[in-house]
């Protein structure tokens, strides 16, 4: 009974912590134009509230991932929630554009400390059917924080200030780090001290060249080639070394190859449905930034439905079964979003196609996650952790930057919508593809 009041209180404080640094990414999206007007923050300057976060957040989650396997998770993940809870502290007091900039730069490194050694210790603390289990919770968290992100973005944009979105983190990766102070047992190392220096700088600068690239206004192409030359050197390397920071057996699993391609492009599709929905309702339906917040509810509250079921869902017909389910259902809803109108109006036009996508987001992460970590050993399980969660921000970067180039420059807001919106169901596709070939179902699924 103790061991079971133990699991729940570590899958609740992973599932948080998980939870805040996704909420930190999209409560920007409702929240910038208030951010820019307080802070007077150039148009150059204001895509790095959110690019600094992202940045470094993609860059080290690889190394972050690995430290978790060289030393104590535990000890890692508590340095992750304080820096978080820090940084996050300092973005919501922050009076200059280049302390807010800064300190989301800081809070990108606590983020990517938290998100692979979380996932590792739920790797480490259940087993079997439960993992499975508390896997799912994880995957579907991912979505609920996104939207739930956009809803307390603009509540408090537009009632109070946009500083309490950051602000509540403070007091609450506190009471995380009592918990894990409390109900987290240490751990015995894998490997020993040894750290891939040579790895983990190349993996560093390889991903944010790469993220970079992606999101500067000049040089992108600069920034892309030589983020491939790092990428294709950091492979060569890792193949060479005995303990690397990113061992190559991960790559020797179908499954776990094809929910690192499918999760790619499914997140490069999503990350455009949130940024790119947000605009038309406020540039075309005259949504306030409160009233976007208000306008995902129902996704929200549709993904939160299908999160608490999921764990049942995936236990009556199996994950691979759940999976495709998922990628038909937001392929539906994707294809409806593309015929948008303007005289479709809010509920016809966006609240429906957005129930089935957020359905399908629901059903899709937890999979994919599943899959991304399954058959891993213990020593690899942070290593593992930091991949999925690399390929899912590199994704969403990598889909936004290449739908902004090839729509960015359409005038009409509406068709600039649906042309976004066909490119990342195309993408959709080919994360459901993937999944058909790769992800297989078993006998006993």
């Amino acid at each position: 009974m103790e061991k079971i009041k133990k699991q729940r209180i570590i899958l609740t404080a992973v599932l948080i912590s998980y939870f805040l640094i996704i909420m930190s990414n999209s409560v920007i999206f409702t929240g910038v134009v208030n951010i820019q007007r307080d802070l007077s923050l150039s148009a150059k300057a204001l895509p790095w509230v959110s690019n600094s976060y992202s940045l470094t957040f993609g860059g080290l989650l690889l190394l972050a991932g690995r430290l978790g396997d060289i030393f104590e998770k535990k000890l890692i993940f508590i340095i992750g929630i304080v820096v978080f809870g820090i940084s996050s502290l300092l973005v919501g007091i922050a009076n200059t554009s280049g302390l807010m900039i800064l300190a989301r730069a800081v809070q990108g490194i606590g983020a990517s400390i938290i998100a692979p050694t979380s996932l590792a210790l739920l790797l480490d603390t259940f087993a079997g059917a439960e993992r499975t289990k508390a896997i799912a919770l994880y995957g579907a968290t991912a979505g609920i924080g996104s939207s739930v992100g956009l809803v307390v973005g603009g509540l408090f944009a537009s009632l109070w200030t946009w500083r309490i979105g950051f602000l509540i983190n403070f007091p609450i990766a506190a009471v995380l780090l009592y918990l894990v102070l409390k109900y987290v047992s240490s751990q015995a190392q894998h490997e020993g001290s040894k750290i891939d220096f040579g790895g983990s700088l190349l993996s560093i600068l390889a991903v944010a060249s790469i993220l970079y690239a992606m999101t500067a206004d000049s040089n992108q192409l600069i920034f892309l080639a030589i983020g491939i030359v790092l990428l294709i050197a950091f492979i060569v390397l890792e193949k060479k070394i005995s303990r690397p920071i990113m061992p190559i057996t991960l790559f020797q699993d179908p499954e776990r190859i094809g929910a690192y391609i499918a999760r790619f492009f499914y997140m490069a599709a999503m990350m455009s449905f949130w940024f790119f929905t947000p605009q038309l309702m406020q540039n075309t339906m005259n949504f306030t930034p409160l009233w976007v917040g208000f306008g995902f509810f129902p996704m929200t509250m549709v993904m939160y439905i299908v999160a608490m079921r999921l764990p049942i869902m995936t236990e009556k017909i199996g994950n691979a079964r759940i999976l495709r389910i998922g990628m038909v259902l937001t392929l539906l809803g994707m294809i409806w979003v593309c015929c948008f109108q303007s005289g479709f109006g809010y509920w016809f036009g966006i609240a429906a196609p957005m129930i089935l996508v957020g359905a399908g987001q629901s059903m899709v992460i937890s999979p994919l996650t599943v899959s991304g970590v399954v058959r891993t050993r213990g020593e690899e399980s942070g290593a593992a952790s930091g991949l999925v969660n690399a390929v899912h921000q590199i994704g969403g970067a990598v889909g936004l930057a290449l739908i902004t180039l090839l729509a960015g420059s359409i005038g009409n807001q509406v068709f600039r919508y649906r042309i976004s919106m066909i490119v990342a169901t195309v993408l959709v596709g080919f994360a459901y593809i993937a999944t058909l070939l790769l992800v297989r179902i078993e006998k006993n699924d």
